[in-house]
Parts: structure tokens; C-alpha cells; sequence
């Protein structure tokens, strides 16, 4: 039997055991013969940051256990900069191809566990530097290495065995050709092999996904969702991953999920008697009856699409939402009693000026209807709407900039409105207004899982 150790590498934020290599596993079991293969998971990235950083660890799960929030602040804080720095220097080692304790560690770790094959998830940029010196060192001891997802990079794809989804994977696997017509495409997940005590939660909190993709695709920025077939999962599928898990807490992590679907989840969530939180967009068909059944069922926590206060910019947006709208969700919301986070994009392409401040004024006339505002300034992502037609948007002068080891990086120009720069001058000048709102400590916006946990203690 061919052990296949399934590694989500370093380095993110260590707060729920990740979804991507719990997929794949599972994918993997349902269509293999039983003795052919063995799978492990193994999440490097929680159990480093637990060995580098357990003072801290205790500290935020103390503050937010006993629901202090001036402490989880500091706290928080106090760790978040400990791990960006660490993590600057860690990736520094690797681009220098340098010999780093930490990584021994971490290889030593992996040998222990005798794989014949490794699997590294590689979801976000931040994992790529690590898992490339990884995938250097593994090969040095004879171990095939695979590498998949969203931010594997050209150089990892050059180190290991690079394949683009779970059914290559399979393939390459068994060797054999794949009937796609005789998958087993059931999506029960089990975070059950798990160590939660190795996450910075004091519960455990587990991440479901309810569909492939966002079933909307047009907003004209994002490139998340791939332009892919938009597939809904089984309910019986979420039903049976939220049992095996026997975590009360969830994060739907869906970009965005319709109205009807909503409600036939909020049918399961309610006889399991879990909190959940999710993302949607701040649509007029979200009214308060509806919120409120979505409340009634375990919805805690929403985290809302709002992006501008300006109508203009929601329309070149393409988000199918106006301010006024927009408006009148978040009071009903927070009527029905729905905790509310507020995406915010700054610097769209032709944003003004006068646009930026009616985005400020619109979040302080609803400061009572918002509990935490994450803010991002618009950057140009390759794929995306926008990129694909620049001219409409105003932009110019579409460059790259090459990169050691991540993607290249797009630079532009825009013909009016603000600038990048400029946007985050902006924000900046008004970082203490857009605070002065918060009712949460802004890490929640890093550690989202952590306000689940925090709203769904207060609300029993």
C-alpha cells in the first residue's frame, strides 16, 4: 500500500484546518480500491506556527475566551506582526536557497511519517517560497513530489510533478484513464484526522464549500472563481461533513451563494443546531424576512460585498447592487441580529476622488448597522474583466514586472480617477474613521473565524 501524504504548506493563517487537501483526500479515497493507497494529512502550516508560536497562541485564545477584546487586540496584534516577520525571513532563506533550521525541521517532521508520495496544496501566494525549497528537498531524498493549486508557481511546476485538478491527480495515481461518468462526486468531507488543538481557535471551526464556484461570475475585478461551471453540492453532502466534524461552528467559504440556496441551507444548519457564517452580496432580495430566517437557523456572521458607496463605480463594478439597496440590507441585518462585515474596495479604475469620500460617508451614516470593515485597494488581476478590456475601464500602459519567484506583477496607468497610490494615500488619511466604526478589533479581519467563535458565545 502506497502511503500519500497530502501537505498544506506554510505559510497562512493558521485558524481552520484547511479545505483544500480535506477535498482532495477525500476525492481520492471514493475512487480508489481500498488497500491501493493510504492518505494523511498533514497541515505543516498549523503545526509550525504552533511550534514557533505557542506563548502567543495561549494569550489570543485566553482573550477570547473570556471575551476580552481589548486584549485579543493586543494580543492579536502582538502575533500577527510576529508572523509576518517571521515569514519574511524564513521566505528569505528560501529565495537564497539558504539552509534553514526551521525547514529541517519541518523535512525531518514529514520523513517521519514515511510517504511514498507527497501532495503539496499550494493555495495562496505566501505558501509558495516554502513549499518550493520543500519540494527542492524532498526530491534530494528520492520522494516524487505533486504540486496543485491556484498559486503553484512556475518554478514549483518545474520541481515537482504539477497537475491542475483532483482528476489528473487520480490518473496519474493509478495510471489509468479516468470514465469521469463513473466518479464518486460526493463532497463529504472529514476534518475528523485533525489536530485542532494545533489552530489558533478554542473551538474547533471547520470551512464547507456549498457549490464548485460563485454562481454570479461578472463582477468585473475578480478572477476567484475561474469562469468555471457553477455545480451545486449535495445537501445530504453538507449535512454529513458538519456530523463527521462534530464542530459546531462553520464558515460557508463560498464566494457567494443565491438566495433559494441560502435557504435550503439554512434548513440543514438549524436541525444541527450549528453557527455559521458566510459571504454574500447585499442584494434587495435579501429582505428582513429572509435574514431573519437565515438568523433563526445559526447565520451569525455575514460578510458583505459592498465594495463602494458610489453607484457609478457599482455599476463599472458590474455588482448587480446600489447603494441604497445596500443601505437597507445592512439594516435589516443588524435588525434581525446578523453581525456585519463590510468588504470595501478603494481605487477601482476611474474611481474619484468625491467617490472614495461618498464610500466613507455612506459607511459612517450606517456605523450602527456595521460591526468590522476590511478594506483592499483595487489591484489589476490578470484574467479578470477588467484586464481583459482595459480600454474600458480607462486603463493604459498594462506592464509586468518579473518576480523571483511569484507571478509576474501587473502594473498600469488610468486616464482619470485615482490612482493606486493615491487610493491608498486615501485610505490611509481615513484609517482612523473607518476604526473609529469598528466594533470588533481589525485581526478578526485576518482571523475571521475567531468573530464566529466571539458571536456565537455572546448570542447563547
Amino acid at each position: 500500500m502506497k502511503n500519500i501524504l497530502c501537505i498544506f504548506t506554510p505559510f497562512s493563517s493558521p485558524v481552520s484546518p484547511p479545505y483544500s487537501i480535506t477535498y482532495l483526500a477525500g476525492f481520492l479515497k471514493r475512487n480508489t480500491n481500498p488497500g491501493e493507497f493510504s492518505y494523511e494529512l498533514l497541515d505543516l502550516n498549523a503545526w509550525l506556527h504552533h511550534e514557533q508560536f505557542k506563548s502567543e497562541y495561549a494569550k489570543v485564545r485566553s482573550a477570547l475566551k473570556n471575551q476580552s477584546m481589548d486584549d485579543y487586540a493586543l494580543h492579536a496584534h502582538d502575533l500577527r506582526l510576529k508572523i509576518e516577520n517571521f515569514t519574511k525571513l524564513e521566505n528569505a532563506a528560501v529565495r537564497k536557497e539558504e539552509n534553514s533550521a526551521l525547514l529541517q525541521k519541518c523535512l525531518n517532521y514529514i520523513l517521519s511519517r514515511k510517504p511514498d508520495v507527497v501532495l503539496l496544496s499550494v493555495v495562496y501566494n505566501s505558501q509558495a517560497f516554502f513549499s518550493l525549497q520543500l519540494a527542492r528537498d524532498l526530491r534530494k531524498h528520492d520522494i516524487p513530489v505533486i504540486v496543485g493549486g491556484p498559486a503553484a508557481t512556475s518554478q514549483l511546476k518545474g520541481m515537482a510533478t504539477y497537475l491542475p485538478n483532483e482528476v489528473s491527480l487520480l490518473e496519474h495515481l493509478t495510471g489509468k484513464s479516468i470514465d469521469h461518468d463513473k466518479l464518486n462526486i460526493s463532497h463529504v468531507l472529514d476534518y475528523s484526522g485533525y489536530d485542532f488543538s494545533l489552530y489558533l481557535a478554542p473551538e474547533s471551526v471547520i470551512c464547507l464549500k456549498t457549490s464548485s464556484c460563485c454562481y454570479y461570475q461578472r463582477c468585473t475585478f475578480c478572477t476567484h472563481h475561474g469562469f468555471g461551471k457553477y455545480i451545486e453540492y449535495s445537501m445530504d453532502d453538507i449535512r454529513n461533513s458538519i456530523v463527521a466534524s462534530k464542530s459546531k461552528l462553520v464558515f460557508f467559504i463560498d464566494d457567494m451563494i443565491h438566495k433559494k440556496r441560502l435557504l435550503e441551507l439554512a434548513k440543514v444548519t438549524k436541525s444541527l443546531g450549528v453557527s455559521w457564517m458566510c459571504q454574500l452580496r447585499p442584494m434587495k432580495e435579501l429582505d428582513e424576512d429572509t435574514l431573519r430566517t437565515l438568523h433563526e437557523s445559526g447565520l451569525k456572521i455575514v460578510l458583505w460585498g459592498v465594495e463602494s458607496g458610489s453607484n457609478r463605480v457599482l455599476e463599472m463594478m458590474d455588482k448587480g447592487t446600489n447603494t441604497a439597496d445596500v443601505e437597507k440590507v445592512l439594516q435589516s441585518s443588524r435588525k434581525v441580529g446578523i453581525t456585519n462585515v463590510t468588504y470595501i474596495l478603494f481605487g477601482f479604475p476611474t474611481e474619484t476622488k468625491d467617490e472614495f469620500l461618498a464610500t466613507i460617508d455612506m459607511l459612517k451614516r450606517n456605523k450602527a448597522n456595521i460591526d468590522l470593515i476590511s478594506t483592499s485597494v483595487f489591484g489589476l488581476q490578470e484574467g479578470s474583466l477588467v484586464f481583459k478590456s482595459p480600454k474600458k475601464f480607462m486603463i493604459t500602459d498594462v506592464g509586468r514586472e518579473p518576480r523571483t519567484m511569484l507571478p509576474d506583477k501587473i502594473s498600469y496607468t488610468v486616464e482619470a480617477g485615482l490612482h493606486r497610490d493615491d487610493a491608498r494615500e486615501l485610505r490611509q488619511k481615513y484609517s482612523k474613521t473607518l476604526n473609529s466604526i469598528n466594533k470588533f478589533p481589525k485581526e478578526m479581519n485576518i482571523y475571521r473565524e475567531h468573530m464566529l467563535y466571539s458571536v456565537s458565545k455572546t448570542s447563547k
